[in-house]
């Protein structure tokens, strides 16, 4: 419901450019038979214009889809990194026959692949909250629960600026859940994940 709505935003804003068009004479006139129809004009217009209200709310929902976008590309790099260097550790690590519970040891580099990815899951975490207070947002208002000046005042909390920002804690704690899959013989487990990942990744759809 969330990415419908940021695509409904979108369709505003090109209401508006063709509106800032036809004011300005860039627009061609509504015409029947070649001949301009002012009554159609003027519909059309009044139509283009009622969606306007809501225009406020539409950068906030241009900036969370664009922020969805970049980190959505960031994490699923990340994510594959990752899993790559993870699996090609544990294939090597299971190769010597380790005795049961000896514990898979990570390298820095694998330790390092995956803050980024826990990075990038606290980042789509924040995008992912925002998308839900805009859409929780975008409904009050069309259904008069809140005013309009209340709706801009909630969606003042989607900064761009907090993206930049890498939480340690948050991050520290996404890492940690997921290292935890080294500890002790839950390594076998989390191999095994990742060859049928990999198995169904090549399994023609």
């Amino acid at each position: 419901m969330g990415i419908a709505i940021l695509d409904r935003c979108n369709k505003l804003i090109s209401s508006v450019q063709w509106l800032q068009k036809r004011f300005l004479g860039d627009a061609p006139p509504i015409t029947i038979d070649r001949h301009p129809d002012l009554a159609l004009e003027f519909f059309a217009i009044k139509e283009k214009l009622t969606p306007l209200f809501f225009m406020p709310l539409a950068s906030a929902a241009i900036e969370i889809k664009r922020m969805y976008e970049i980190v959505d590309k960031q994490f699923e790099e990340t994510l594959e990194a990752w899993k790559a260097l993870e699996r090609e550790e544990m294939e090597a690590f299971a190769a010597t026959n380790p005795p049961d519970g000896k514990a898979f040891a990570p390298s820095d580099n694998l330790k390092r692949a995956l803050r980024a990815w826990a990075s990038e899951r606290h980042r789509a975490n924040l995008v992912e909250k925002w998308t839900y207070l805009f859409t929780e947002t975008y409904v009050k208002l069309l259904s008069g629960k809140i005013t309009l000046r209340e709706a801009e005042e909630r969606l003042k909390r989607v900064d761009p600026i907090i993206l930049r920002i890498r939480d340690p804690i948050e991050v520290g704690k996404i890492f940690n859940a997921w290292a935890s899959n080294w500890e002790g013989d839950k390594w076998e487990k989390r191999l095994n994940h990742l060859r049928q990942m990999e198995r169904w990744k090549k399994t023609p759809k």
